[in-house]
């Protein structure tokens, strides 16, 4: 299953077709349910928790009706660390929670599914010098940091340098920046 969130969905649709071309040429099935939502991390983390129940236990049903599912593949790191720890606690009192449980055990960040999956020996060259910034949700979220940089550095001609603070919060806040753009900036 390929869980896509609002953002991949709808600001960023050529990083989800990118996703789906990775999963398919690695020889994956991948499903897309119709009826997916918001992962709820917008709604409940700004103080709306009765949206955010809402919305887990709607994404939760509609993944777990996928059959022989074998992983849940997120792009979006706050999606990510919704589906595969959040939802614990928003669903502890739901009758959602069993359901949610063997769920959040498949959830895997796209970076995690290309370490395990993909053969990262074909990759093509790029001869650029880079670095990488955790996102938030996925290094604290999901404890994913070393996988995306393995992928950066397995690519040919790479040359790559850690940042300073490469973990450090960026501001964004996911929708906190909209609301308090010269906060988030600082």
């Amino acid at each position: 299953v390929f869980f896509t969130g609002c953002t991949v969905n709808y600001i960023y649709p050529k990083t989800g077709e990118a996703v789906v071309n990775i999963l398919k040429q690695n020889g994956w099935t991948v499903v897309i349910p119709a009826n997916q939502c918001c992962c709820g991390t917008p709604a409940f983390t700004s103080g709306d928790e009765r949206t955010g129940i809402e919305l887990a236990e709607k994404n939760v049903q509609v993944i777990s009706a996928v059959q022989n599912a074998d992983l849940v593949v997120t792009a979006c790191a706050s999606c990510g660390a919704a589906l595969k720890e959040e939802y614990g606690e928003l669903l502890k009192d739901s009758s959602s929670l069993k359901k949610w449980e063997k769920l959040s055990s498949k959830v895997l960040d796209i970076s995690q599914f290309v370490n395990k999956y993909c053969d990262l020996e074909k990759l093509g060259t790029l001869d650029h010098r880079v670095t990488y910034h955790d996102p938030c949700h996925l290094v604290r979220g999901m404890n994913v940091s070393d996988e995306p940089r393995a992928i950066i550095k397995s690519i040919p001609g790479i040359q790559y340098v850690e940042m300073t603070d490469a973990n450090r919060c960026c501001g964004a806040g996911g929708s906190f920046s909209a609301v308090y753009y010269e906060v988030s900036r600082k």
